[in-house]
């Protein structure tokens, strides 16, 4: 991809060395070109890091790096330390649960404050404005960016940036996102469905024009399709370097113009300068191949070895042979013959065993839950009486009374965009929340 790092082959991909921190050529995607000059110095450096949770390794020895505008798609299996390894990015100083071993994290930014991750369902609204999360919670977005700017001294203009930023982005929003559906205005941030907090902050975010790398894990885990396009296009045109932890081939297609891969099994990082797509397309074809040749390697290890042993069978049976009538002729001949076929097993052996052996393709072993079937037999229902959903104090959220029934043993799908009540009605359906009116 140009970038001047130095590299060697691993199983067919690339896995970066450690280079010194120094100025990359610009390499950017279409869209970002012509944003910088035409050195640019790496953003973020991972140099042989390796990294634990208690005594379970998820890295060893990694190496990577991202220069600024590049866009990284952080993939692996549930469980590989994603999650993890974007904490141990943002503050590889961190050290309640995870440890770094050899090796480590080093930034190229302005500051601390120039590093955001976004983690899943854990918002901090007071790493994003400032202030106190608690009283962040209870007023509404608006409000509470009006109340980062009345705050902010040395920082007066950058508030007012995001402020302005954000009353551009709810004109462009109201129909597109529904921004009256996700109440803004009046809702408070500690009470806005999660979907409608995640797009709230990640567009906060975008704006910001001091942080430098966004760090973001599943940032469209609730988001709705019309969200999920904005954000696509946003952080594109925002153009801001990004690591991006999703399991989502689409999106990470769309934004991502680098991949990260996690190996679980072989605890190391694989770096390619491709699209996902193209990137786990590549993946299984090289894992094809070295299953042909795994194969290959193995059936001709087994004739080899069969041959070799015939021939030490050969020579064990002519050094014991005993000739008719004392002939010493025939006896020396079966002798030197068996000389021969032990040292043609031994040659057969040693070419068998000279070439580079080709290793299994290593299979992560499927997750299996068993769970006991519920038996049948019940007349279990819920039953939903002209409910109106909203949140007590606050106003009814914008859906007709529902009225329905749900009988045991039926799979029910409940849809909608952000904000229009989805997890609302899952907390009333629990008895999380009370209605504000009908029965349930």
């Amino acid at each position: 991809d140009g970038l001047l790092f130095k590299r060697r082959v691993v199983g067919g991909f690339f896995e970066e060395s450690a280079p010194a921190p120094r100025s990359f050529p610009c390499v950017l995607p279409p869209g970002n070109r012509g944003r910088c000059s035409h050195t640019m110095a790496p953003i973020l450096q991972l140099i042989n890091l390796s990294l634990s949770v208690a005594s379970t390794q998820l890295l060893d020895s990694a190496n990577a790096h991202i220069v600024a505008g590049q866009r990284v798609a952080l993939v692996g299996p549930n469980g590989c330390g994603k999650s993890t390894l974007l904490r141990a990015l943002a503050d590889p100083t961190r050290s309640d649960y995870f440890s770094v071993g050899s090796g480590g994290v080093k930034h190229f930014v302005e500051s601390s404050d120039s590093v955001l991750l976004v983690e899943q369902d854990a918002l901090q609204w007071s790493r994003l404005l400032g202030g106190t999360e608690s009283e962040l919670l209870l007023l509404t977005l608006p409000d509470a960016l009006d109340l980062a700017l009345a705050e902010a001294e040395e920082g007066a203009n950058i508030a007012l940036e995001d402020a302005e930023s954000w009353r551009r982005l709810s004109v462009a929003a109201h129909d597109s996102l529904q921004w009256k559906t996700a109440g803004y205005d009046s809702t408070p941030l500690g009470q806005l469905s999660p979907g409608c907090a995640v797009r709230a902050y990640l567009a906060v975010a975008l704006h910001r024009p001091n942080i430098e790398l966004l760090l973001l894990d599943e940032p469209t885990n609730h988001l709705d399709l019309p969200s999920i396009l904005w954000l696509q296009h946003a952080i594109q045109a925002s153009g801001k370097t990004a690591v991006i932890v999703s399991h989502d081939a689409a999106f990470l297609d769309t934004v991502c113009d680098h991949v990260w891969a996690v190996d679980a099994i072989k605890k190391m990082m694989l770096v390619s300068g491709s699209r996902y797509t193209d990137f786990r397309q590549a993946e299984q074809m090289a894992r094809e191949q070295q299953m042909l040749a795994y194969d290959l390697q193995q059936k001709r290890h087994k004739r080899l070895t069969t041959v070799a042993n015939n021939l030490k069978a050969a020579s064990a049976a002519g050094e014991h042979h005993v000739a008719k009538d004392h002939d010493k002729l025939l006896h020396d001949f079966k002798c030197d013959r068996a000389g021969r076929s032990g040292r043609k097993a031994k040659a057969v052996e040693k070419l068998r065993d000279s070439q580079a052996g080709v290793e299994r393709v290593a299979e992560r072993r499927p997750l299996r839950i068993d769970i006991e079937p519920v038996g049948g037999g019940t007349d279990a229902c819920i039953l939903l009486d002209s409910v109106e959903l909203g949140y007590a104090g606050g106003d009814k959220l914008p859906l007709e009374p529902i009225s329905l029934r749900i009988d045991f043993g039926e799979q029910v799908a409940i849809v909608g965009v952000n904000g229009v009540g989805k997890s609302t009605l899952l907390r009333t359906l629990t008895g999380a929340m009370e209605p504000l009116g009908g029965d349930v």
